[in-house]
């Protein structure tokens, strides 16, 4: 009597460990069952994230010849908005004598003052750009209420007088005073505005 329960409990211990085999396998497939599911949902987070970042803000950041933040010469409205809030105002531009307005201005009231995007309507496009907020500084740092002088000393050899307006300097991206080009306008020694891209269709 006493052999067979020996040869039952060799028996049990036997299934026992087969029992627990089976279970170590199929909680290792769960878990790679788990680690594939959440992979997806890590991803999906990840692409909100990413999508996140790339919603249209206040404009902000470096104004150059060619760009304001996102925004580049030569872009549409639709893909100003892509990048850009809505602005606070539009406004069509015509500084002639009647007939359709060739420039049409779209304004963001930011911190410390404006900044405006202006369309060519003959085309729909981009043409240029206005900073008259700190909000936004060129590529070198210099910003809206800052003294000119340091810039000029920096860029002498490029900076030319604009023949647009009293007081500005016009930083060519080519041929210097050509365009497009960063403007600088400039009153009493003090930076008042940046300009990017050509001048306005509507004139000065």
């Amino acid at each position: 009597m006493g052999r067979l329960d020996w040869r039952w409990l060799v028996v049990i211990g036997a299934f026992a460990v087969a029992a627990g085999a089976l279970l170590a396998l199929l909680t290792g497939a769960g878990g790679d069952e788990l680690g594939e599911g959440t992979a997806p949902e890590q991803t999906a987070r990840g692409t909100g994230a990413a999508a996140a970042t790339s919603r249209p803000s206040s404009p902000a950041g470096t104004i150059t010849a060619t760009a304001a933040a996102e925004v580049t010469v030569g872009m549409t409205g639709a893909e100003v908005l892509e990048r850009f809030t809505p602005p606070d105002e539009r406004a069509g531009v015509n500084l002639g004598a009647g007939g359709a307005a060739p420039q049409e201005n779209w304004t963001w009231h930011l911190a410390g003052g404006d900044f405006t995007v202006y369309f060519d309507t003959a085309t729909g496009e981009v043409a240029g750009f206005i900073a008259s907020t700190p909000v936004l500084e060129t590529p070198t740092g210099a910003r809206v209420g800052e003294p000119f002088g340091p810039i000029q000393e920096e860029f002498s050899a490029e900076l030319r007088l604009s023949p647009i307006g009293d007081g500005n300097y016009v930083l060519s991206a080519g041929t210097p005073g050509s365009y497009p080009a960063l403007t600088f306008g400039v009153q009493e020694g003090t930076v008042l505005q940046l300009i990017g891209g050509y001048p306005g269709p509507a004139g000065e």
